[in-house]
């Protein structure tokens, strides 16, 4: 599940030093200005003379939160804000974003939510995105296609649209719930994003690199005794070998 990390420390004179009582934390979801954690000590861990740090559970990605740390140093208050934005889970083809645009924000919260913390599991997210390039990566190279496809391709944002559906589909599928998809939604996502994957494999269809484009080196060898020259010439649908 994501999520962050405060941590504040306290110099005197240079000196790593503990506030005089117990730090207070107030955290705010910057999107909205909704208090997220009212005015609290509960949770402040003191790990070490002079730090201080809170964790923050169920966030979620891609938003700023704002902390306000108050301390008392010396009979003197200080305050103290901090801002941190919540990870966003990525792949190399697709991002989470990816995913929420083809399936939506509350349906892909939902589906990586297998605790029910009511937040998206962005660690779910991208397990499913890595799982995506993957079996993408896999195809090209049973294509002898070089993978992963260089960012620079113009099919490239094919390739996003084929990760997403792949990556949502795997969320709904693994979502702990035995229900199933009764309007095929999620087997029109799969049989799509595999059509046109297989469509994208397809020789010379890539403005890529392939395994077979470079020219190997000549061979020499003997056949029944007769004298050979393995000669292979590349071309964008293989290699010819010529005796």
């Amino acid at each position: 599940m994501a999520e962050l990390i405060f941590n504040r420390t306290i110099r005197v004179s240079g000196t790593l030093t503990n506030a005089d009582s117990a730090p207070t934390i107030t955290i705010v979801r910057l999107d909205t200005m909704a208090t997220v954690v009212a005015t609290t000590s509960t949770g402040i861990t003191n790990p070490t003379t002079g730090a201080y740090s809170y964790t923050l559970s169920s966030v979620v990605a891609g938003v700023q939160y704002q902390a306000t740390w108050v301390f008392v140093i010396n009979g003197q208050t200080t305050s103290s804000p901090q801002i941190k934005t919540a990870s966003v889970a990525t792949g190399y083809y697709a991002s989470q974003s990816d995913v929420e645009n083809l399936g939506g924000i509350t349906n892909v919260a939902t589906y990586s939510d297998l605790e029910g913390v009511g937040a998206a599991n962005t660690d779910r997210i991208a397990t499913g995105l890595i799982l995506s390039d993957n079996r993408i990566n896999n195809v090209l190279r049973a294509n002898n296609i070089v993978a992963p496809l260089p960012t620079t391709s113009l099919d490239f944002a094919l390739f996003t649209d084929i990760s997403a559906r792949f990556t949502l589909v795997w969320l709904y599928e693994n979502r702990g719930q035995r229900d199933t998809d009764s309007d095929k939604r999620m087997q029109v996502h799969e049989d799509y994003a595999k059509g046109l994957l297989q469509m994208l494999c397809i020789p010379g269809r890539l403005d890529c690199t392939t395994n077979l484009d470079a020219t190997p080196t000549a061979i020499t060898g003997r056949l029944n005794d007769n004298t050979i020259n393995l000669r292979t010439l590349a071309n964008p649908h293989g290699c010819q070998v010529f005796w």
